[in-house]
């Protein structure tokens, strides 16, 4: 099976690694070249024409930023994908930009998957994501093998546009309680307790999370926020989930409450710090 894999950022990097690490004949692009060097170490081709990476490729992977990097880079491959092959988009985006893809490329006989993935760069560079995907069965079925190259659990939940939706709800609980982890710590700490007694605490405790153990101790703990899991990704997945739950008719309060904290702390030019970052903004508005 040939494979090509398009955008190897943080996330996208990890994922083709695993890929290549599974034997597949991989070739990989990305739009700064340089940022896929390192990946010929670990056995992938590194191509600088996308038609060059895509050429006779029986499946295709993608991990972009966002829907009109999805499309802009779609639009290229239109001309280049063979009939009967398959792309993966594991890229967050909204529901809708998969069912658009889908239908564009059905015209061609090439299928279409949304696959999102959780688990962050650590995830992604150990193989062990969680991936949700959408899309048809057979189209699922022949990407299958790839995407258990980087998966630890690897489920279809329905068709087009399912993975994606998926996506956004764990989004919508991450977002929210990462959330909840700052304002409960910046309550702890303006009631004199030991955070480090707190934090092992919780951690034994109802009140535990995994955003409460990966982020209290590394970054709000010593007020240090440098981390690849920027929060300017999550604003817009929170943007996006909300955008989903407005066309479902439901307001999601709480969604809305987290998301004035991103945003608020992207307008404040901390969209590259870690998602905990958020907390220095509760702290502003609790001195208004």
């Amino acid at each position: 099976m040939k494979v090509a894999f398009l955008g190897t950022g943080a996330m996208g990097s990890g994922i083709a690694a695993n890929i290549a690490a599974h034997g597949f004949s991989l070739r990989v692009w990305n739009s700064h070249i340089e940022r896929a060097f390192p990946l010929r170490e670990k056995g992938a081709e590194i191509c600088e024409d996308l038609a060059e990476a895509v050429k006779d490729a029986d499946v295709i992977g993608m991990c972009l930023t966002a829907d009109d990097a999805v499309k802009q880079v779609c639009g290229k491959l239109y001309p280049l994908v063979k009939r009967g092959s398959v792309i993966f988009d594991c890229s967050t985006t909204s529901p809708g930009c998969p069912k658009e893809m889908q239908a564009k490329f059905a015209e061609k006989g090439v299928g279409f998957l949304d696959a999102p993935v959780s688990g962050g760069i650590a995830g992604a560079n150990a193989g062990t994501l969680t991936v949700m995907v959408g899309g048809a069965e057979k189209d699922f079925e022949a990407a299958k093998p790839v995407l258990q190259a980087f998966s630890s659990y690897l489920e279809r939940m329905g068709g087009i546009g399912a993975g994606q939706t998926t996506k956004l709800i764990n989004q919508l609980l991450t977002g929210v309680n990462q959330a909840t982890v700052c304002e409960a710590m910046l309550l702890a700490e303006k009631a004199g307790l030991d955070m480090e007694k707190l934090y092992a605490l919780l951690l034994t405790a109802w009140g535990y999370s995994k955003m409460l153990e990966r982020s209290v101790k590394e970054y709000i703990i010593p007020k240090k926020y440098e981390s690849a899991a920027c929060l300017q990704l999550m604003n817009k997945d929170l943007r996006l989930t909300l955008q989903m739950a407005n066309q479902l008719g439901y307001k999601a309060p709480i969604t809305a409450t987290a998301a004035h904290f991103y945003n608020a702390a992207q307008e404040n030019g901390w969209g590259k710090e870690d998602h905990s970052a958020i907390i220095k903004v509760m702290e502003q508005e609790d001195k208004l």
